[in-house]
């Protein structure tokens, strides 16, 4: 009797337990798959789609109704560009083949319904290349500068600049090239300027000059952005002086060869101190060269040439005054140049 009693307890206690574990699981899975949710949208928010997408899945395994997760799968999808396919066993579990790139942007698609309105905080190229600041530096420049000459001081003895013309011309081009596979740091100059000499009154010129410049070139960059940059530069090489109708009093021959050494600071001045973006594209350019000709008794020689310009896209102009120095048959000469400045960049 007691053996039944026992039996018909313990078999009510059972009869309870089944009862309330059947009230509590629907209770624990579905808390499950609310923290299983949670989680995929922890790894979906930083980025890792990969881990979000596996984690929906297990939801769906657990509860292959659960519309959330249906809708989650679909948005991180068609949001993305997430391509799907099947693989191993598992015939629901999507795989990536690209991930998506906030900085980066991918080509159109063909079909216009598909292309996605994502964030983009990058500069592209026409070829939705990622551009960073030192891929808008220039690797070619070519410069062309038409200039009233001056002498430093007319005397009573000048052979050059008589005191009836006291003035004359020049004609400047200027190339610049810098290699694209050292970030446009290296490079090489060369210059030539024709002076017109002796003046005058029908406005020829007796005597031509000749001044040829090839040069080495490194430069530098600081507060370097995609529009803006201040340009240290540092060049050494050859000058040559070649004249058209005389010969140099040191040499007599109408060649002098000799070194040359500059430098040159480029920057956008009033934008350093105004933040205006107009100002960006002012650009002022400060240049100096020291000579030395072995052949000349006077090796202290210089020039120096301070101009603004302002700059568009590929193209600049703008106004210079400088001076410059030759060697004419009897005399080194200190020149004071000022006129305009054409240059075109890329």
């Amino acid at each position: 009797m007691i053996k039944k009693i026992t039996l018909l307890i313990s078999f009510h206690i059972f009869l309870s337990a089944v009862s309330l574990f059947s009230q509590i699981d629907p209770y624990m899975v579905s808390e499950e798959i609310e923290e299983k949710i949670d989680l995929a949208l922890d790894a979906f928010s930083s980025g890792d789609y990969e881990e979000a997408l596996r984690i929906l899945n297990q939801v769906l395994e657990i509860d292959s109704t659960n519309q959330r997760a249906k809708d989650l799968i679909e948005s991180i999808n068609e949001l993305y560009n997430i391509e799907t396919d099947r693989t191993g066993d598992n015939d629901e579990e999507p795989y990536i083949t690209e991930r998506p790139d906030f900085n980066i942007k991918e080509p159109p698609s063909e079909n216009p319904d598909e292309e996605l309105n994502k964030p983009d905080f990058s500069v592209r190229n026409d070829d939705y290349d990622l551009l960073q600041p030192e891929d808008t530096r220039s690797f070619f420049e070519f410069s062309f500068s038409p200039n009233l000459v001056l002498p430093w001081n007319i005397g009573e003895d000048s052979v050059v600049f008589p005191l009836e013309s006291g003035y004359s011309t020049s004609f400047n081009g200027d190339i610049n090239y810098y290699f694209k596979m050292w970030n446009r740091i290296f490079g090489f100059n060369g210059s030539y300027t024709l002076f017109l000499l002796n003046v005058i009154d029908e406005g020829f010129a007796a005597d031509k000059l000749h001044v040829v410049d090839a040069m080495f070139s490194f430069r530098t960059f600081f507060l370097e952005t995609l529009d803006s940059r201040i340009i240290f530069k540092f060049s050494v090489g050859y000058r040559g002086y070649f004249s058209n109708g005389y010969d140099f009093f040191v040499v007599e021959k109408r060649s002098l060869n000799g070194f040359n050494m500059g430098v040159n600071l480029e920057a956008p001045l009033l934008y350093l101190f105004w933040d205006r973006e107009i100002l960006k594209r002012i650009i002022f350019d400060v240049d100096m060269n020291l000579l030395f000709f072995p052949e000349h008794n006077t090796l202290n020689l210089f020039d120096f040439r301070f101009s603004g310009e302002f700059r568009f896209n590929h193209f600049s102009a703008g106004l210079h005054f400088g001076a410059y120095s030759i060697i004419t048959s009897d005399a080194a000469e200190y020149l004071w140049t000022t006129g305009v400045n054409i240059n075109l960049f890329f």
